[in-house]
């Protein structure tokens, strides 16, 4: 194997549920409409259905889910009212959909999309806005980031890179160092696209 290769030192989203001590490994959060629908799917749906299976729930929760205000309590000092939240270490979430756009799995910072309102209209506002990247110019989402995250609200529904993992309050921070992965340098990658272009 040619080329140079570098280590990146990457940080792990975790989240701690009261009262138990156990961490959980993610690099993305969702409380509200999405962590209901991902409640709410089939599981016979997902065998055959795949992942129109989440469409069909996520419509369902749309039309049945009223998502009550919480509050989001960054870094123990500034809360923030909200009735949805994502909280993420990487760009990308359910695919090419980037909410939390500067989010960096190596900055040791979570990033946080918080979104203030819940009505039907909304939802679907905030979701065109994410479709077409504009959803950070709304005056109603909020971008920030924070080292350590909680929600004391009980009895909130949440999943995490797309699996639903119960109820909150929640306390969610970064741990350093817990992986390590190998990179081909930039000189490795353009040999392997010459190659492939032949």
């Amino acid at each position: 194997m040619g080329g140079r290769v570098v280590a990146f030192v990457f940080f792990f989203l975790m989240i701690r549920r009261p009262p138990r001590s156990t961490l959980f490994p993610y690099t993305t959060l969702f409380r509200s409409l999405d962590a209901e629908a991902v409640r709410i799917v089939s599981s016979p749906l997902k065998k055959y259905l795949k992942r129109y299976a989440y469409h069909l729930a996520g419509l369902k929760a749309w039309i049945s889910f009223q998502p009550p205000p919480f509050t989001v309590i960054l870094d123990g000092e500034r809360e923030l009212v909200v009735r949805a939240a994502v909280i993420s270490n990487a760009r990308f979430y359910g695919g090419p959909h980037r909410i939390t756009p500067d989010a960096r799995v190596d900055d040791g910072y979570l990033h946080c999309c918080l979104f203030e309102k819940g009505s039907r209209r909304d939802y679907a506002r905030y979701f065109w806005g994410v479709l077409r990247k504009k959803h950070q110019t709304f005056s109603d989402v909020i971008l920030i980031k924070a080292r350590q995250v909680r929600i004391d609200t009980p009895g909130l529904p949440i999943q995490a890179d797309g699996d639903y993992i119960g109820y909150t309050p929640i306390r969610i921070q970064l741990l350093p160092k817990q992986l390590t992965v190998l990179v081909p340098s930039p000189e490795t990658n353009k040999t392997r696209s010459s190659s492939s272009n032949k």
